[in-house]
């Protein structure tokens, strides 16, 4: 379970602003409140359940919106924007009384913690699907499961801006170069550190 972004998009291909949303969440809370599953906060695109990946460091923290904050600055100087309240975000979901429960809480932090205005949106599956496709959104929920205990079978979606699942239109050189090594490294440690900087790219 995951929101995917568009980074296509005028706001959130600037990365200050796709940190200050990342930071800005209060996981832990989301778990205890809204999914009462004692789920695990994603901290990186790789699950800990994942061979090689179970004790690897979080990238970043988890509801830190004091960071979220200077992040949301330097993201509205980039844009030209004086002030949080000129920004308004669309926050995509596929219909679901659940889906629509995570995206409310959300909502609620990017408001509470970084006072910008966020519109959430939902449709069926299918149209869901279709404007992820075309890229007409700007956040989006999406899920995946990992289909072999490898951490390639997440990381290989966003090898190139084209791959199947790959909605967000990101593109790295230095990514494919790291995954492209691990494919060829035949020591399972050293693959797994480039599979590890790679995720950490993402």
């Amino acid at each position: 379970y995951y929101y995917t972004v568009n980074t296509q998009d005028e706001i959130m291909s600037n990365l200050n602003m796709r940190k200050a949303l990342a930071l800005a969440i209060d996981r832990q809370s989301l778990i205890d409140n809204v999914l009462k599953g004692g789920e695990n906060p994603a901290m990186g695109l790789v699950p800990p359940s994942i061979n090689g990946f179970e004790n690897k460091e979080p990238y970043f923290s988890d509801n830190a919106p004091e960071a979220a904050r200077d992040f949301l600055s330097q993201a509205l100087e980039e844009l030209g924007l004086s002030d949080p309240s000129e920004l308004t975000l669309s926050l995509d979901f596929n219909t679901s009384e659940a889906h629509s429960a995570v995206a409310q809480f959300i909502q609620n932090n990017w408001i509470e913690n970084l006072g910008i205005n966020v519109e959430l949106s939902n449709a069926e599956w299918q149209v869901h699907l279709d404007n992820l496709g075309t890229q007409n959104y700007q956040v989006a929920r999406l899920g995946w499961s990992s289909r072999y205990n490898d951490g390639t079978s997440l990381l290989n979606m966003y090898l190139t801006p084209t791959t199947g699942n790959n909605y967000t239109g990101w593109d790295s050189e230095e990514y494919r170069r790291l995954l492209e090594q691990a494919d060829s490294e035949l020591d399972s440690e050293k693959r797994i550190d480039l599979l590890k900087e790679a995720e950490a790219l993402f």
